[in-house]
């Protein structure tokens, strides 16, 4: 074997055997990423994490020290939770409520507004829905959006329902949705209740959901207002339904929110 073969081939192995991409992510300690349920998070010691009172998740903070997790805590103060103050839209930030570095704070709703799963109001509920319409919000089970308080939600038509409603993040899906509801008449509707096809087996797409958005003039009881998200091709949007439509044999049902007011 040639000398030049023998010194290259004692080389390489070890640099091949730890290649570094310059392309790939890199977290900082202190530094953001993103925790369970897509909720805002910040790479800090376990330790740290937990007696701050957040819990972590692993390999969401790569290229930092193994006892450096992405730690969160979605619930803090009054409706609030725990994001970089760069991030909390409504700047209504409390400290000491948080694990991690000084930036790292509470983050609670704005003066008036509802909070998680707390009493909202019919307008609040379709303000927050159109938030989403008016931004084209692209339709998937799998992907996440920021409500109007930067908090996550998924973005398929469950999802997008429990965030007008401001419900529990990310959303539950059509199977859950129906804990929270109250099923009414159809001549009972009102601004911020909601259409669908819920329960049992109406999970992935054998269900589906819509925010309900007044009726069309000179149809009544016959043909409404529809906010709803829905597929890849056409997103969250603003459209109209018949009353009782269907999903793969199911009829769809009227439903209020039980802490709507």
């Amino acid at each position: 074997m040639h000398l030049l073969t023998v010194l290259i081939s004692s080389i390489l192995p070890p640099i091949l055997a730890n290649p570094i991409d310059p392309l790939s992510p890199r977290s900082t300690v202190d530094g953001p990423c993103t925790g369970a349920n897509a909720a805002p998070g910040v790479c800090i010691s376990t330790s740290s994490c937990s007696s701050g009172g957040g819990t972590y998740i692993s390999n969401a903070c790569p290229g930092t020290p193994a006892n450096i997790k992405c730690c969160t805590k979605p619930s803090c103060g009054t409706g609030g939770n725990c994001r970089f103050t760069s991030q909390c839209s409504s700047g209504n930030i409390a400290s000491n409520l948080c694990p991690g570095p000084t930036n790292f704070k509470c983050c609670l709703p704005r003066t008036g507004e509802s909070i998680t799963n707390g009493p909202i109001t019919r307008s609040e509920i379709m303000s927050r829905g159109q938030r989403w319409i008016t931004r084209k919000v692209p339709y998937s089970q799998n992907a996440y959006y920021p409500d109007v308080d930067g908090v996550n939600y998924r973005t398929d038509c469950s999802g997008f329902v429990a965030m007008a409603l401001h419900a529990t993040p990310p959303g539950a899906n059509t199977v859950g949705l129906i804990k929270i509801a109250k099923e009414i008449k159809w001549e009972d509707l009102q601004l911020g209740d909601f259409v669908g096809t819920l329960g049992a087996g109406t999970e992935g797409n054998n269900g589906h959901v819509t925010l309900f958005g007044g009726w069309v003039k000179g149809k009544v009881g016959k043909r409404y207002k529809s906010l709803e998200c829905m597929g890849t091709a056409y997103g969250c949007l603003a459209t109209e339904r018949d009353v009782r439509w269907s999903k793969n044999g199911r009829v769809a049902k009227p439903y209020k929110y039980v802490r709507v007011k």
